[in-house]
């Protein structure tokens, strides 16, 4: 089993915080903190799935792909360029992005969504040798949320990971490793 550590990020609705961060522990995932309408912890790939099919209280299972600051646009387009989607979106993956900003320079976030977008696009092209991404296989939310110029980049794993065999990693979205 790949011992790989990653971070979720659970939503939840407010005032849940704490019985989904209960949820958490219940279900052995190490560095559980509950803060304002959301869970964070730290989980191996295999548990993912175990996540999504256990947790009752989140509104999603969000991987968090990275963290970096931002104040401009150039600062938005490298630090999502510089990510690895690679190791996570497949060729043929399609990627939309949406997301949310507050109390951020970056507040106009269709123009977020598409210098986000457009960062995804041109890494993948880099790492899979394509001017044109065909985007016509599995969905891959990636999400994003501006705090105060702190940018977190995110998959959303809820909802498409449906087929797993004795825990091992789904088809349609890929792990490193």
């Amino acid at each position: 089993m790949d011992m790989r550590e990653l971070e979720l990020l659970v939503p939840t609705l407010f005032g849940l915080e704490g019985l989904c961060a209960e949820e958490l522990r219940r279900l052995k995932l190490p560095e559980v903190a509950a803060e304002n309408g959301r869970v964070r912890c730290k989980a191996a790939p295999a548990d993912i799935p175990r996540v999504n099919l256990n947790l009752r209280t989140g509104e999603r299972v969000l991987l968090v792909v990275g963290r970096y600051r931002a104040a401009d646009f150039e600062a938005l387009f490298e630090g999502c360029r510089a990510l690895p989607w690679e190791e996570f979106i497949p060729r043929e993956g399609a990627f939309p992005v949406k997301g949310h900003s507050l109390n951020s320079q970056l507040h106009a976030v269709p123009a977020c969504q598409a210098v986000l977008k457009k960062a995804a696009a041109a890494r993948l092209g880099e790492k899979y040798g394509l001017e044109t991404l065909p985007e016509s296989g599995a969905l891959y939310q990636i999400q994003f949320s501006i705090m105060r110029d702190e940018v977190t980049l995110m998959l959303d794993t809820t909802g498409f990971l449906v087929v797993f065999v004795n825990c091992v990693y789904p088809t349609t979205l890929r792990l490193p490793g």
